[in-house]
């Protein structure tokens, strides 16, 4: 099936209309509490009835998970409840909706890095001029200074550990 260019572009045409229809149409059924003469008790309950099986595109789905906080739900029921909508990001949305920002400038996808596993670090604060001093110093042994931190707080636990300050 072929089509000409004047169809083909109309086509985006009707596509980019209609997500931009989508939130201001969000917005009216709110405004207009749309849910009511459908016998629905409220927006949640009526987009559960009506749009669950719809994956909303991410630009309409803080409009959808806001009105859904403002009616009391929890971002983790939500995700249950609203196909496209995942417990991260509802609780993102949670997130900048008690921070203010208005659900048309709410960004959607947020990428969270997690922890492969249990922190193994120590970080200590000594402060601009010490970390030049030591940065220093360890230049002229020829070490790093995490090397030298390592070795320090292994060699002082040692010593915690064999005066019975602590038991093993």
């Amino acid at each position: 099936m072929s089509i000409n260019k004047a169809k083909a572009q109309s086509l985006w045409a009707d596509l980019r209309k209609h997500f931009a229809n989508a939130e201001n149409v969000i917005a009216q059924i709110v405004a207009e509490k749309a849910w009511e003469p459908l016998g629905y008790g409220s927006f949640a309950e009526a987009w559960i009835g009506e749009m669950s099986n719809l994956t909303l595109p991410s630009e309409v789905r803080p409009h959808v998970v806001y009105q859904m906080l403002a009616e009391g739900w929890e971002p983790v029921d939500i995700a249950e409840a609203v196909k496209g909508v995942g417990p991260v990001t509802a609780e993102v949305l949670a997130r900048q909706r008690r921070n203010g920002v208005p659900p048309n400038h709410a960004v959607v996808r947020e990428h969270y890095r997690r922890r492969s596993a249990p922190a193994s670090h120590i970080r200590i604060n000594v402060g601009p001029t010490m970390l030049a001093e030591y940065h220093r110093i360890a230049t002229v042994v020829g070490q790093s200074v995490e090397e030298i931190a390592l070795e320090a707080v292994r060699e002082k636990f040692r010593e915690l550990v064999s005066r019975k300050k602590v038991g093993v």
